[in-house]
């Protein structure tokens, strides 16, 4: 049964393909860039999850601002907790290899680099001092 109104399908649609054109951008070394549409699914959830992860911790202050420390607001803070999470240590060939493999769907569950999340504007929109 499709239990999708037509607005919510055509709202849908229109999020993901920004999420996709986003995620095409990314250029994790010159020359090879991220499939958007091929990681889509990936992306949908990583942001859902982050967007969960931030109403929570919204909610965990009651409505109380926390201090600016070191210069970073309370939310910048919980935006670099979140791109840190995603550091890696990788030689260019073994991202290249890797990407590959994303690419020409050799792994059944496509994924992105993991710099791509954490250099998307959408992301440095929120740690900007």
């Amino acid at each position: 049964a499709n239990w999708w109104t037509p607005e919510d399908a055509a709202h849908f649609k229109a999020a993901s393909q920004q999420l996709v054109e986003e995620f095409n951008k990314y250029e994790p070394l010159p020359g090879l860039h991220v499939n958007g549409e091929q990681t889509l699914g990936e992306n949908i959830a990583d942001v859902a999850g982050l967007s969960a992860a931030y109403d929570a911790y919204k909610l965990s202050l009651h409505g109380h601002e926390l201090p600016v420390v070191d210069g970073l607001s309370d939310d910048q803070r919980f935006f670099l907790a979140f791109a840190q999470s995603w550091r890696e240590k990788i030689r260019d060939a073994a991202l290249r290899a890797a990407a590959i493999c994303w690419q020409t769907a050799l792994l059944a569950r496509p994924l992105p680099p993991a710099v791509a999340p954490v250099r998307s504007p959408f992301w440095f929109t929120c740690v900007q001092p």
